[in-house]
């Protein structure tokens, strides 16, 4: 992996091609329109539940929610949503969907949280492990 020397700064870098719709075109980002524009991913996580809703504003808004629910300790049911993000490309974009399907769930994080019928000595006890 190449180390770079100087920190990243996108003002300072140059641009050959100017925005526009032709050969060559780059987006502009420009104008009242482009500061509406936006993607938003959420992850809710929860000991039986995994929800992930992403959201892409450009002109109109799309949103779609991908939900998970404990099956067993070790095994998780897709309960809604798309199965891959890829399907959902038309309208989120292929590269957000693209970043969403490289990024797999969270069952880490899930696993690591107490279940609902957690007593509070257990609840104690993970807060002791996470927090020291």
């Amino acid at each position: 992996m190449q180390q770079q020397s100087e920190p990243f700064n996108p003002s300072t870098m140059a641009s050959t091609s100017k925005a526009g719709t032709g050969h060559g075109a780059q987006p502009s980002t420009a104008g009242p329109v482009a500061r509406r524009c936006h993607a938003r991913v959420e992850f809710q996580i929860q000991a039986d539940s995994i929800v992930v809703v992403a959201v892409l504003t450009m002109g109109r808004t799309v949103k779609v929610e991908q939900r998970w629910n404990r099956r067993t300790r070790t095994t998780w049911l897709r309960a809604g949503g798309p199965i891959v993000w890829e399907a959902e490309a038309d309208g989120l974009s292929r590269e957000l969907a693209d970043w969403l399907d490289s990024l797999g769930l969270p069952l880490a994080v899930a696993n690591m949280l107490p279940g609902a019928t957690a007593s509070g000595a257990a609840l104690a006890q993970a807060a002791e492990v996470i927090h020291g």
